[in-house]
């Protein structure tokens, strides 16, 4: 089997890129006086970013040759991402709680939600979806091709729960966990608040390389999706809120692809 050494350099650039900065000094401080809580390094954000990343290498292998005598197929690949992003959660937890002494709940800071504004975020966000749904003609949840279209054809009804289980509710958690509760404050300390919301987003928009990343719309979607929770994340302090909107955007997408294909 030969490796592509240019595929497997560009999908672990990401963690090249964030272990040359773990050198520099702390010099800013975040300004929301919840964040200044949060006092990692980036070495937990660069240890779970390569675990999540290394599940495109396996899918690769995957595909290639057959791991374990079963043969690559979308609905083989569904339950495999099920269970990595759960066992990422897992080794997020144990890191947390053994390595660093702290907790999830405490790191994210997952107890405070005001109801209200999280509400009016996505009543905003779901004006300029249908706004540029049915006056622009522009469908800005992403970027589709046909041959994503064809992929959800070709599911049976198992395959399609599977399929928007993991879109809605369990991937989500995870990118939010690690592109915003793990990534972002290390970063901010060390870069600043705009290079930090920068950087997140183009690295948030590559560990989607392997989904719409085909496309200009698409990569450019992905990359205003992370700069828009980034800034949620920033101003509210809590994980909850970036988590609730990423959710919500993640069923519109999955809306926009059901209602292309069964239109």
């Amino acid at each position: 089997m030969m490796f592509n050494y240019k595929l497997i350099f560009f999908l672990y650039l990401p963690i090249l890129l964030l272990s040359t900065l773990c050198p520099l000094k702390d010099r800013y401080d975040p300004q929301n006086r919840i964040l200044k809580w949060n006092d990692l390094p980036l070495t937990p954000s660069i240890i779970i970013l390569t675990f999540m990343l290394s599940n495109f290498l396996i899918q690769s292998f995957w595909f290639v040759n057959p791991i374990w005598g079963y043969q690559y197929n979308q609905f083989g690949w569904e339950i495999v991402v099920l269970f990595w992003n759960l066992m990422i959660l897992i080794v997020m937890f144990i890191l947390l709680k053994y390595i660093y002494r702290t907790s999830l709940i405490k790191t994210f800071n997952l107890r405070e939600l005001h109801s209200l504004s999280i509400l009016k975020i996505c009543g905003v966000l779901t004006v300029i979806y249908v706004l540029c749904v049915h006056l622009v003609g522009l469908d800005i949840s992403h970027g589709f091709q046909e041959k994503d279209l064809d992929i959800i054809r070709s599911m049976t009804l198992s395959h399609l729960v599977l399929f928007s289980l993991n879109t809605i509710l369990i991937i989500p958690p995870v990118e939010e966990a690690i592109f915003r509760g793990l990534l972002y404050v290390p970063l901010y300390r060390k870069l600043g608040r705009g290079a930090a919301m920068l950087l997140t987003s183009i690295l948030f928009a590559h560990s989607h390389f392997g989904m719409i990343l085909e496309t200009v719309l698409g990569t450019m979607v992905i990359f205003m999706k992370g700069l828009l929770l980034v800034w949620i994340y920033d101003k509210k302090g809590s994980l909850i809120y970036p988590l609730i909107v990423h959710i919500f955007l993640n069923f519109w997408f999955m809306y926009g692809q059901l209602a292309l294909v069964y239109a």
